[in-house]
């Protein structure tokens, strides 16, 4: 940075105007376009240079001349070389720091961006002096990570809950079967997304967290079929292929309606609908996947689900066996002949103590693989009837069951059902009231529309203002 100091003594003596100084300085550090040339070749533009170069450039720009007398920069002012006047200031902890705000490029991953930036800054620093602190701040990787900690959170949350409800009202093999409908559906959107380009957002995650309750309806249904005729005496291949025939359509067709609803979103203009597009983007692809997995997937899985099973447990079982034995082996050698063990008598131990503890777990495995079974066949229900083969005609397969014979809460669901219907006019008439005084009770007593809630500042920043010299 260049200061000009202009003595305003010597201006007045020489009866020079500061206005028509600075005038003069501001037209001499120009580029001068003066005209073409044509050679008949061709034809170049001319430039007269009139830059400053140099502290002497400016200390020997004419200011006045009179006669053989010029006037110059050099007998007005006095150039020097300083700093500009500083307009912020950095501390950390009290301390004067030097502050670097890096801004990361529309569209790269913030995660990726951070994790380089703090690979740079270690690397560059071991040249620096010892006395120099590097602390970093604003981090907004560390929300995007809790972020996405919290998704996974949810989504085994989503999990554990749907496998708890489903075992509970279905069977392990339902329960099974629509706990691996959810990462599955999960893991393909965001396949998707990848292949369309778009990066994992705030409003995908949110998305994300949303379909987690939608995704499970084809499964369920499905599942739910299955096993019906499962307990009704039919093989797995035929309950499960007569599940996903007979259910095709109207899971089809429900998450057509859910798709449809978010649709709109799609053709929100503006900045609010590039923001908001993730949406239904991420919605679309979520319920196409847990479409095919409903009626391709989950049906697949069900028809083979003792196989699949007992493959599972026993190549499961059977290599946390030989990685536990391997352990245990490479831990005894370092613990009773302590470092003076050879390589190749290390190698044959674990190996030995491996093979050891794949056998162990192989029979192991064995075992849960016959508990599987058992456990798979009573919910096929080739030990008994259920409830649902005694209240089916013997003689017709339509699915007609004696309404009056139902106990629990699906007798009073039915009783209530019953009375309901009777009354057709009066329940149209009651739903359509509550939805009209809905409108006018929130006309009346609502809060009012906002884009975003209030919510509480993560952090806050104060700009201080100061007079004079800093």
């Amino acid at each position: 940075f260049i200061e000009i100091a202009i003595e305003p003594q010597l201006l007045e003596s020489y009866g020079v105007d500061p206005a028509t100084l600075l005038s003069l300085f501001s037209r001499s550090n120009q580029m001068v376009a003066a005209g073409a040339i044509d050679s008949g070749k061709g034809s170049f533009a001319i430039k007269v240079p009139g830059l400053i170069e140099d502290i002497d450039d400016i200390l020997d720009l004419p200011v006045k001349v009179d006669g053989n007398a010029t006037i110059t920069f050099r007998d007005l002012t006095s150039v020097r070389r300083t700093f500009r006047d500083r307009n912020t200031v950095a501390r950390v902890n009290g301390q004067t720091a030097v502050s670097l705000e890096v801004s990361k490029r529309i569209g790269s991953n913030i995660i990726e961006v951070i994790e380089q930036i703090r690979e740079t800054v270690i690397t560059k620093s071991s040249a620096w002096p010892e006395a120099v602190n590097i602390s970093f701040s604003q981090d907004r990787s560390v929300r995007v990570r809790t972020m996405l900690a919290e998704l996974q959170n949810n989504v085994l949350s989503a999990v554990l809950l749907v496998m708890i409800a489903v075992v509970g009202a279905l069977s392990l093999r339902a329960g099974v079967l629509v706990a691996i409908a959810i990462p599955g559906s999960l893991l393909t959107a965001i396949l998707a997304l990848n292949a369309l380009g778009l990066t994992v957002n705030i409003v995908v995650m949110f998305a994300l967290i949303l379909a987690v309750g939608m995704l499970v309806d084809g499964a369920i249904v499905v599942t739910e079929y299955a096993d019906r005729k499962l307990r009704e005496g039919e093989p797995p291949e035929t309950a499960y292929g007569v599940a996903a025939k007979r259910m095709a359509w109207p899971i089809i067709a429900s998450t057509l309606t859910t798709l449809v609803a978010f649709a709109p979103l799609l053709f929100w203009p503006g900045m609010v609908g590039e923001f908001m597009k993730f949406l239904p983007i991420t919605l679309v692809g979520t319920l196409a996947a847990s479409l095919a997995m409903a009626l391709l997937f989950v049906p697949v899985l069900g028809a083979n689900f003792v196989i699949v099973s007992r493959y599972f447990i026993l190549i499961g079982v059977t290599t946390i066996g030989a990685i536990a034995g391997a352990a245990i082996g490479n831990e005894i050698l370092a613990t009773v002949f302590s470092k003076n063990t050879g390589a190749a008598a290390r190698l044959i131990t674990v190996l030995l103590f491996g093979a050891g503890g794949a056998i162990g777990g192989g029979w192991i495995a064995l075992r849960l693989a016959a508990i599987a079974d058992r456990l798979a066949s009573r919910d096929v229900g080739k030990t008994g009837e259920s409830a649902a083969i005694k209240l089916a005609s013997e003689s017709d397969k339509n699915e007609c069951v004696d309404l009056a014979s139902l106990t629990g809460i699906t007798a009073v669901y039915v009783r209530v059902l019953r009375g309901l219907l009777r009354q057709p006019a009066v329940i149209l008439s009651a739903a359509f009231a509550t939805l009209i005084v809905s409108w006018l009770l929130y006309g009346a007593l609502g809060k009012g529309v906002e884009f975003f809630p209030a919510v509480e500042p993560k952090q806050a920043a104060v700009q201080i203002h100061a007079r004079g010299n800093l």
